[in-house]
């Protein structure tokens, strides 16, 4: 028998229920969704691998991100983790906003996916100013091919660390500095090395290193 293709939604099946808090306006109808989809993202993997050692086998379980800026392009995002296919876009805009929510999420394939459409489609003048704009404030280090594009190959950006991206790794410390399992353990060292990955913000890098790897060690 052909295995269940999992769905966004499928309460028969979902192992986990989202809450996507949003900075502003009345809290939506919760996302019913399976950990096996999510651990594509680091940031959840991280979160599934805390909470999974409290709940005694408990499920679903119930995960919750606040100050969502947009809640429709947090549900994008995690729609596109369902997907077996190349990840595409319809426009340059979409790509931008779903890219700003992968990089949040350390969603590397889909973080990977943006960087592939935004390299390959046609830029106007106007498209390119936006383009380079939200990357450089993402501080994410570029595709060599999309570097090229924007002619920043080997420039390092004088920007500040995205605050998003500090928030996630102050909240994967905690997780480990609370007794969290060794797998999350294993992530947060992995996060604070991200700026030697293609698909990750540099962001981590302005962070005290040492500090944080003693910190871990000693946790």
């Amino acid at each position: 028998m052909a295995q269940q293709r999992l769905v966004v939604g499928d309460k028969e099946t979902a192992d986990v229920i989202l809450r996507l808090v949003p900075l502003e306006g009345l809290e939506q109808p919760p996302l019913y969704v399976h950990s096996q989809v999510l651990r594509k993202s680091e940031f959840f993997d991280a979160r599934l691998s805390e909470r999974w050692s409290f709940a005694g086998g408990i499920q679903p379980i119930e995960l919750t991100l606040n100050s969502c800026k947009n809640v429709e392009n947090y549900v994008k995002c995690i729609q596109l983790m369902y997907s077996s296919k190349q990840l595409k876009f319809n426009s340059i805009q979409e790509a931008l906003s779903i890219l700003e929510i992968a990089s949040e999420l350390l969603f590397a394939d889909c973080v990977n996916s943006c960087m592939q459409y935004l390299e390959a489609i046609p830029w106007t003048a106007e498209s390119e100013s936006e383009i380079r704009s939200s990357i450089m404030s993402l501080q994410l280090q570029l595709s060599p091919d999309l570097a090229v594009r924007l002619s920043t190959h080997g420039c390092t950006p004088d920007f500040k660390p995205v605050n998003t991206m500090g928030e996630i790794l102050r909240e994967l410390l905690s997780l480990v500095s609370n007794g969290a399992p060794a797998k999350a353990r294993d992530i947060a060292k992995r996060v604070l090395r991200a700026n030697d990955h293609l698909s990750i913000s540099p962001a981590f890098a302005d962070v005290n290193k040492l500090a944080l790897f003693q910190e871990l060690q000693n946790g």
